[in-house]
This record gives structure tokens, sequence and C-alpha cells, in this order.
């Protein structure tokens, strides 16, 4: 856990493995994001990548799967970093700041932070560009609710109209993210006293609670355990406006490219909940058993998060003819899991 967030150890925070897994009362703040309860969230867990420089813009635009010439300083979009094969090593929620020259932010989790950040440094050569370690001077709070604008009054920011639209004052920039919620950038100065001012008027919650967010979304990230298993349709970052098809060449653009124009996609993300009964927690990585396919594996786990009554949300990434029957987790003996559609139109 980076060093500006070291105050949460005052504020009932139980932190374990970098993680801040709760504020006391688990099952209650659970129940709280639930609900749709105001709350906030320390992103610990997050981290973000500053690349700078004049040819910020060109850079990444040639690397990822987003037009970003495109990008203005009013909207956020999704966007992956692929192999050569097409295959994800990362995927990104990109923001561009109001700063000259350009600078852009790539938020993703922290433990992808060095490993793609080295990455990307190999394709810098000669061009003007910075990669920098984003947590040293800006910090991540999530914020949500059904009260959530209310609450921005705090800090003198609006409410966007449309999800993924920025809203920004001296200091802090807003991203409106889906299922009326937010993310906040705020500098790592004044996180202390941001974080005081909000936790008065919103209950803070643990890691797990902001990831069922996510999770209830149809969002998942690609981590060190995912890296390289998927092309970006198969996390739906087509569908959720992850990947342009109108601008050129990026590594594994072909691929992607033909998967759109030229194939069917044969593995998608669905959610899935996970049972009471089941005894177990899902991990990311573990195996999706089919019945309609002779017990063989059809699929694996991309993202978990648990419910206040004891169930857990997935999402996971299952082959099509695995679908007509009952899916498992873990074996063919494992417990089942109920999967539905994500909450946004499927190409």
């Amino acid at each position: 856990m980076h060093t500006a967030w070291h105050f949460l150890n005052t504020r009932n925070a139980r932190i374990e493995a970098e993680v801040v897994c709760d504020f006391g009362d688990p099952t209650a703040e659970l129940r709280a994001a639930e609900s749709a309860q105001p709350v906030i969230a320390p992103l610990v867990d997050r981290a973000s990548i500053r690349v700078s420089g004049e040819d910020a813009t060109s850079f990444l635009h040639r690397l990822l799967t987003q037009d970003i010439e495109t990008l203005t300083t009013t909207s956020a979009r999704r966007a992956g970093f692929c192999t050569a094969k097409g295959r994800l090593l990362a995927s990104f929620l990109v923001w561009r700041e109001n700063a000259a020259p350009p600078a852009y932010r790539l938020e993703l989790p922290a433990e992808l932070l060095s490993p793609i950040r080295a990455k990307l440094s190999m394709y810098v050569l000669r061009s003007a560009v910075k990669l920098s370690d984003g947590r040293e001077d800006r910090a991540l709070i999530g914020l949500a609710g059904v009260d959530a604008a209310t609450l921005l009054d705090t800090l003198g920011l609006c409410w966007p109209e449309a999800d993924l639209a920025i809203s920004t004052n001296d200091d802090v920039t807003l991203i409106r993210l889906e299922n009326a919620r937010a993310l906040l950038s705020v500098p790592v100065a004044g996180l202390e006293a941001t974080w005081d001012r909000l936790s008065a008027v919103a209950r803070p919650v643990g890691t797990p609670a902001w990831h069922g967010f996510d999770v209830r979304a149809g969002i998942a990230d690609i981590v060190l355990a995912t890296q390289d298993e998927y092309v970006p349709q198969m996390l739906n970052l087509d569908a959720t406006g992850g990947i342009s098809f109108n601008k050129g060449c990026y590594p594994g653009q072909e691929v992607v490219a033909r998967t759109h124009y030229l194939g069917k996609v044969k593995r998608r993300m669905w959610r899935a909940q996970l049972g009471t009964a089941a005894g177990t927690a899902a991990r990311i990585g573990d195996p999706i058993v089919a019945s309609a396919l002779s017990g063989q594996v059809c699929g694996g786990v991309v993202a978990s998060a648990p419910r206040a009554t004891g169930e857990a949300d997935l999402l996971v990434v299952i082959q099509e003819s695995g679908l007509a029957g009952t899916l498992h987790l873990g074996s063919a003996d494992g417990p089942p899991i109920q999967v539905e559609p994500p909450p946004y139109t499927l190409p």
C-alpha cells in the first residue's frame, strides 16, 4: 500500500496484504454498498501510470486499442494493451489531464503498475515521453450511492451527465462510472483532508465492497493471473467502448480486427452468482466446468466479489457451447454457478 494511505491505520481500517479489508463491519459495509447508500472506498489496490511529454498522444495512440488522438479532457475511455498475438497484458481507464505538454493517466491494478510501466518503456525509444508512477502525486477514491451527486458539493464538483464524463475543480478530477458511482483522482498532499470530508457524509467501505460494484457493472481488469489469456472481445471491451476499429495499427490489432470483422467471438464474459451453500470462495483463474461439454473446462473466473448474504458475484469468461447446460466452479462436482448476461448489449 502506498505511503499516502498510511493515515487509514488511524481510521479503523483493517489492512491485510496491501488491501483494506473493511472498516470494522464487513457485512454491514457490503449491505450498504448493495443498497445504494452513500459509500466511499480507498482504492489502495489501484494505481495509475502518468504518461506525459510532447509525444504522449501519438505514443499511446499507436500502442492501445483505443483512439487516443480524439480523447479530450472532458471524458475518459476504456482501453487495452495487447501482445502481438492480440492477448491483453493490461486493461485501463484512460483520461487526459489539462496539462501542457500533453499528459494522460492509465488507471490499472497496482500489481501491474511496475511490469506494465516497464513494458511500455520498451516502446519509448526516441519519443519525447515520460512514464511515471502516478501514485506519487495522485491517489484514487471510489464514491458511490444514490446520493453521490449531492455529496460532491463537499468538494465543489458537479455530477457529470454521462458515464465516463469528467468533472474537475482546481485539485480534484472526478470520472463518472457506471451504476451511480465515480472515481476521484485526488492530490496526495490533500488526501487525508479530502478523505475526512467525504467520510463525514458517506460510509467508508473496504476493497471487497468496491469490487462488487465493478463485477455487477460487468467490468473486469486484467491482473497478473490473467495476463496474456484473453483477446479484448473476450472481456467485452468492444461492448464497453474499449476498442476503436477505425484507428491505425497497434500491437495485436490484426488479431483484434480479424475477430471483429471475419470471425466470431466464441468466448465471452458473463456475470454469475455463487450460492451461499458453496462453502468456498472463487478465486481469479479458477476453472469453470460445463455439463454440456461432458465435464470439460469451458472457461474461468476473471473477477469475484462477496455479497452481504454470503453469496458471491462473479465475472466468468465462458465458451459459448458450454452455456447450454449447468456450470460448476472448479470441477464437474463443484458448486454450481448461475450465469446471466452483463448489463450492456453484447455485439
